[in-house]
């Protein structure tokens, strides 16, 4: 293992703490798709869901990328359907997350000898589900025309209903539930150890700008956020920092 990669390991894991920053580049979430954008995804049928993370704008030589992503702003609680922890109606066996390329147009975003790391937790206190996407490698140089593939996210609702889930727990409900999937953050680490931010590709002007931090895509519809005073947005903003 190079003494570059685990460096970047060590950062990832560290937060970044006392990295410099800068901005450069954009991420997206699209459904089964880098480009163009779809926003959104239906639930109709049991069956497997294709997520695509990617960036665009990516000029600097990197070491790692990191992504945070939430699930299930302004519903009153994630539902079963989309507990893809542990702990969970799904558990962490009916997601799967990788760096492979989603098409020839889409290359990864990967250099040699990756170590990712993913995690996925419920978070009570904002009802929640976040999954951590990090993964450190070997120097990777990218073309800046290119938009490229960080991650590839298969959600699996084989077993996934829409209504309650049952008593006997045998399918997971709540898959008709309006849902918001959003990045809190996502960058990654130049070989100078600069971590540079992506910032959302695309807009939907539904929401006020600003709320979400990244990219972002919609289950459902997507979840609209009540009307609320400033004192009110002031708080729900504080969630992405």
């Amino acid at each position: 293992m190079k003494v570059t990669r685990i460096l970047a390991a060590v950062a990832l894991v560290a937060g970044f703490a006392g990295a410099a920053q800068a901005q450069q580049g954009c991420a997206r979430l699209s459904w089964n798709s880098c480009d163009p954008w779809n926003e959104n995804a239906n639930f109709g049928l049991p069956g497997v869901y294709l997520l695509i993370e990617s960036a665009f704008g990516v000029t600097d030589p990197n070491v790692a990328h990191d992504s945070n992503l939430r699930i299930g702003q302004f519903s009153s609680d994630v539902p079963d359907a989309w507990r893809f922890d542990d702990a969970g109606c799904q558990t962490s066996l009916q997601a799967t997350y990788d760096n492979k390329s989603f098409s020839k147009a889409c290359p990864t975003l990967l250099g040699p000898a990756p170590l990712p790391l993913t995690n996925a937790n419920y978070d009570p206190g904002t009802k929640t589900l976040t999954i951590r996407l990090s993964v450190a490698y070997d120097t990777f140089t990218p073309s800046p025309s290119l938009r490229y593939t960080l991650w590839r996210l298969t959600f699996d609702h084989t077993f996934s209903n829409a209504g309650p889930t049952p008593p006997d727990r045998s399918t997971c409900g709540g898959a008709e539930l309006c849902q918001n999937l959003a990045l809190d953050y996502a960058f990654y680490l130049n070989t100078a150890n600069i971590h540079k931010d992506l910032v959302g590709c695309d807009t939907d002007s539904r929401y006020p700008a600003g709320v979400f931090a990244s990219g972002f895509a919609t289950w459902n519809g997507g979840c609209l956020p009540v009307a609320a005073q400033p004192s009110t947005w002031g708080r729900v903003k504080g969630l992405y920092h």
